[in-house]
């Protein structure tokens, strides 16, 4: 009887923490428990969160040797590394290494800090105060030099788009050969509640946000800015969903705009809370630019909003490209600035514009998770073929 796959997860971000890379993390593991394997998934040792059919161990702590010593005991036939830094870092393991890349993670590499210095005594108690000058070493250093050295190495790269794998083979052209395109999925608790009736046009319009509100280049602030203007001929009550450093300069804008009685900042919420905001809004927004180091690689939460009936309005930018099915499951400004999403939101309040619920579910049915996992089976064992029958 043939043994099953042992595969190794690397997944330092992971939930409970969220984002677009965490999530991408943890469904795809999800998906990849639900096939004939034997799969462990090492994440940071703050995360955790369950997967049904594996074994987590919250381990990882972002130190290069510490993480290394750990991949390098574990007897995985395989590593799949959930960013591209930690599949370069794995590289230097026995096994195969196969790495998702999503944009950031090799356009603005992070994610890992520098060593301790040399033991002499007392010196733990620098410990805190050597904190930031390790993680600026990793960032500067570290990290970009695993990149060049290891990830042209590595035996297959899954990208989340298109967009995304043009973009590392223009940083990095040794990868092209190795080079998938799985893109993305959306969880089928999104599918789950039947699709809201669309309000009444007597009713305020309800448009939502969901986002970390710690990247500029989403450009909320430029969304208010564009409400700011329709406030006075359109009605509508607008959510944001997310939490971080800019949401208090964000509030703050929101009230120097007149818009406090509009506008209202949820923070995080639970997944079950997260879907009934979906369900009940009209329009899910989100422009991002693209700027050096960082851009949009796909946009799963474009999905999300859409498995809820709920259409979209982005920027035609990166990955958001891929992920939005113009005039079906919404539609798109060409560049994400205050008149371009002015005249985009006012042509949806004024009921210029219209989207069948129904055709917004249809396209994300599109992207589901088994699909992404049943490509990375078939890289497994692509890699793997050489070494059967023994």
């Amino acid at each position: 009887m043939t043994k099953p796959l042992h595969l190794g997860v690397l997944a330092p971000e992971f939930p409970p923490d969220l984002g677009g890379v965490e999530t991408y993390a943890f469904e795809l593991c999800r998906a990849l428990a639900g096939h004939d394997i034997e799969l462990d998934i090492f994440c940071r040792t703050h995360a955790g969160a369950e997967v049904p059919g594996a074994r987590v161990h919250p381990l990882l702590n972002l130190d290069w040797r510490h993480d290394l010593d750990i991949i390098q005991r574990q007897p995985v036939d395989l590593w799949h590394a959930m960013n591209a830094v930690y599949g370069a870092l794995a590289h230097s393991s026995t096994r195969p290494v196969v790495a998702s890349v999503h944009g950031n993670d090799f356009l603005r590499p992070y994610g890992l800090r520098a060593a301790m210095p040399v033991q002499v005594p007392g010196l733990w108690r620098l410990s805190d105060r050597l904190q930031p000058l390790r993680r600026e070493l990793g960032r500067r250093w570290i990290a970009p030099r695993l990149l060049r050295h290891e990830l042209g190495g590595l035996q297959a790269l899954v990208a989340n788009s298109h967009y995304t794998a043009n973009a590392l083979v223009e940083r990095h052209p040794e990868c092209a050969e190795r080079l998938h395109v799985a893109h993305v999925g959306v969880a089928e608790r999104f599918f789950l509640d039947p699709i809201a009736r669309p309000r009444e046009t007597s009713q305020p319009a309800q448009l939502v946000t969901v986002s970390r509100l710690s990247e500029p280049r989403k450009n909320l602030d430029v969304v208010l800015r564009a409400l700011a203007r329709l406030k006075d001929t359109q009605a509508f009550q607008y959510r944001i969903i997310g939490d971080g450093y800019q949401r208090s300069a964000l509030e703050q804008l929101t009230a120097q705009l007149g818009l406090t009685r509009q506008v209202e900042f949820l923070g995080r919420l639970s997944d079950a809370a997260l879907h009934r905001e979906l369900r009940s809004s009209d329009l899910f927004i989100l422009c991002s630019s693209v700027v050096p180091g960082s851009h949009e690689g796909f946009g799963i939460v474009y999905l999300e909003a859409n498995a809820c009936g709920v259409p979209v309005l982005a920027a035609r930018l990166a990955g958001a490209v891929e992920a939005v099915d113009e005039g079906v499951s919404g539609y798109f400004v060409d560049t994400p600035d205050e008149p371009s999403i002015t005249g985009a939101l006012r042509q949806f309040l004024s009921a210029e514009l219209h989207f069948d619920p129904a055709r917004c579910r249809a396209h994300a049915r599109r992207f589901p998770w088994d699909a992404v996992a049943q490509r990375c089976l078939q890289i497994y064992a692509a890699l793997l073929a050489p070494s059967k029958g023994e």
